[in-house]
C-alpha cells in the first residue's frame, strides 16, 4: 500500500497545494481530505521512513534466527550472502529502469518533462549515454550522496536502502556477543545519538532490528507486552504522525510538535517526525495481529506482489501518459474551471492506475529474470 500511496502522490504534485497542508492551517484549508487520519493519502513522505523500518526488520531476521540457534557460522555466511544478493537485487533493476527511462526520453516519447535534465530527444546520443552513466555512478556511490535525481525521482531512496541494509548486517555481526536479555537495551542506546542527531534513515533501519529483536525474544521467553489499550493507543497516534501536514507547525493539532523538535533536526523536522511515525506504526502492528487484520487482507496482499515493481516504473509510465491523459478529459470542458481540473485528474488517475498495474505486472516478469540473474551471480562468485 505504501508504493500506491507514493505513486498516488507524484501523479498529482505541483498540481494541487490543498492536500498537503493542513486542516485549520488558513481559512481556505477546511478541506475534509486534510483531516488528521484521513489525510494518510496525501503522505507520500511518509513512506519510505516505513520502508525503512520493515526493511531493516526484514534484513535481520534470518540471521537473528540462526544468532539464537547458537549457529554463529552459518549466521555469518546468511550475513555476508544478503549483504551481496541486496545490493543485486535493489541496483540490477534501478539499471535496467535507467536505462529504459533514457532510451524513452532519446526518442521523444515523454510528454511530461520535468526540469531535471535539459537534454533533447533525437539529438547527441553520447550525451544521453554520459548522463546515464554519470547517474548511474552517482546513484550507486554510497560514500558520497549526490543530489542527483536522475530521470525517475523516485530512486534516491535505492542508496539509503542498501546504506541502511549494510548497517544491520554490521551490527547484527558487532551484537551477535551480547547477552540476549541486555541487547534490546544496548540497541536502543546505539539508535538515541542517531534520533537526536536527526539521522532518520539510519535510526529507522535501526528500529526495526530492534523491533525483530523484541519480537524474537518474546516468541522464545515470553516476558511483559505493552497491553492491548496502549498499543492501540501508539498505533493511533503513529497513524497521526503519518500524517503530518507540510506546514505542521502551523496546524491546529499538530504545531505543538515544533516545540518538541531537538535543535540539529533543522530542515529535516518532518522527516524526523515521519521516521518516528514509521517506527511506531511498525512496532504497534508487530505486536497485535488484529491490526495485521487489513494488510493481510487481499487486496493489500496483491498489491505487495507488485509494490516494488509500482516503485520502479510509476514515474516513467506519467511521463508517457499523464498529461495527454488529462488533456484529454480537460478538453470535455469548454473552460478550465476547478471542477473540471479535479475531474480530469481523478477520470485520468483511475485509467493511470490500469496502465500502472498493468506495467508492473509485465516488470515483474523482467524482475525475475533479473532475480535468476542475481541467484548465478551468486552462486559463481561467493564461496
Amino acid at each position: 500500500m505504501a508504493s500506491v500511496i507514493v505513486a498516488l502522490n507524484h501523479y498529482l504534485y505541483g498540481e494541487f497545494s490543498a492536500p498537503w497542508l493542513g486542516f485549520g492551517s488558513s481559512p481556505e484549508n477546511r478541506y475534509l481530505h486534510q483531516l488528521p487520519f484521513v489525510r494518510i493519502i496525501w503522505c507520500g513522505h511518509a513512506m519510505p521512513p516505513i520502508f525503512f523500518v520493515v526493511s531493516g526488520y526484514c534484513a535481520c531476521y534470518s540471521a537473528l534466527r540462526l544468532r539464537d540457534a547458537q549457529d554463529y557460522a552459518a549466521m555469518a555466511k546468511s550475513l555476508s550472502r544478503s549483504a551481496f544478493r541486496r545490493g543485486l537485487r535493489l541496483y540490477l533493476p534501478v539499471f535496467f529502469m535507467s536505462a529504459l527511462s533514457q532510451l524513452l526520453l532519446f526518442c521523444g516519447l515523454y510528454n511530461w518533462r520535468w526540469t531535471e535534465t535539459a537534454l533533447v530527444p533525437w539529438h547527441a546520443p553520447i550525451e544521453h549515454l554520459k548522463y546515464l552513466a554519470t547517474y548511474l555512478l552517482d546513484i550507486t556511490n554510497l560514500v558520497y550522496l549526490t543530489d542527483n535525481p536522475g530521470l525517475n525521482v523516485q530512486f534516491w531512496v535505492i542508496p539509503l536502502e542498501y546504506i541502511g541494509s549494510l548497517t544491520i548486517y554490521v551490527t547484527v555481526l558487532a551484537l551477535a556477543g551480547v547477552k540476549a536479555h541486555f541487547r534490546p537495551a544496548v540497541l536502543a542506546a546505539l539508535i538515541a545519538p542517531f534520533v537526536y542527531r536527526g539521522h532518520y534513515n539510519t535510526y529507522t533501519f535501526l528500529a526495526g532490528h530492534l523491533i525483530c529483536e523484541m519480537n524474537l525474544l518474546h516468541s522464545q521467553r515470553g516476558g511483559w507486552r505493552f497491553g492491548r489499550r496502549v498499543n492501540a493507543a501508539l498505533f493511533f497516534f503513529a497513524w497521526f504522525l503519518i500524517g503530518l501536514p507540510d506546514n505542521y507547525f502551523d496546524t491546529p493539532g499538530y504545531s505543538f510538535l515544533s516545540a518538541l523538535e531537538p535543535s540539529p533536526w533543522g530542515a529535516y523536522a518532518q522527516q524526523n517526525w515521519r521516521g518516528l511515525a514509521a517506527i511506531l506504526l511498525v512496532f504497534s502492528m508487530s505486536n497485535d495481529i488484529r491490526l495485521q487484520s487489513l494488510p493481510n487482507s487481499q487486496i493489500p496482499q496483491y498489491l505487495s506482489t507488485i509494490s516494488w515493481e509500482i516503485y520502479l516504473s510509476h514515474t516513467m509510465i506519467y511521463r508517457l501518459w499523464r498529461n495527454p491523459l488529462v488533456n484529454f478529459f480537460m478538453s470535455w470542458f469548454e473552460y478550465a474551471t476547478f471542477a473540471g481540473t479535479w475531474f480530469s485528474f481523478v477520470a485520468s488517475g483511475v485509467v493511470m492506475a490500469t496502465i500502472v498495474q498493468w506495467g508492473a505486472e509485465r516488470l515483474k516478469m523482467i524482475n525475475n529474470k533479473l532475480s535468476e540473474l542475481s541467484k548465478k551471480a551468486e552462486g559463481n562468485l561467493l564461496m
